[in-house]
């Protein structure tokens, strides 16, 4: 009944407002490689959050995380200034889907060494 009224929803409601974090907005002559350069500087510092890159003429732009309330993304946003202080929030519609978190994803958890045993 759950996965029911889940499916149903998902049809019924596509869009949801949220935020995300803009860690770059560049237009220069250079913006591709610096959208670039900043994303693998993310992704290095803060594996454990999702950052993706794109293009919306005429600025390229990277941005990181999907939150629904700005509260959230505050505290976020407090942690990702110590390595981009310029970046700021921005509200986002996104997919419902996007929120829900699937039991068919295997969940890794990090092997132990002989001394943390």
């Amino acid at each position: 009944m759950v996965n029911f009224v889940v499916c149903k929803c998902v049809y019924c409601f596509s869009g949801l407002n949220g935020y995300t974090i803009l860690i770059l907005s560049d237009n220069s002559q250079t913006a591709r490689e610096n959208a670039n350069k900043a994303k693998e500087t993310f992704e290095e510092t803060f594996p454990d959050t999702e950052v993706e890159m794109y293009y919306q003429s005429p600025s390229f732009y990277v941005a990181a995380g999907k939150y629904l309330t700005k509260e959230e993304a505050i505290i976020e946003l407090w942690r990702f200034r110590s390595v981009f202080p310029k970046a700021i929030t921005q509200s986002r519609e996104f997919d419902i889907t996007d929120f829900i978190i699937r039991p068919e994803k295997e969940i890794v958890e990090p092997e132990l060494s002989d001394e943390e045993e």
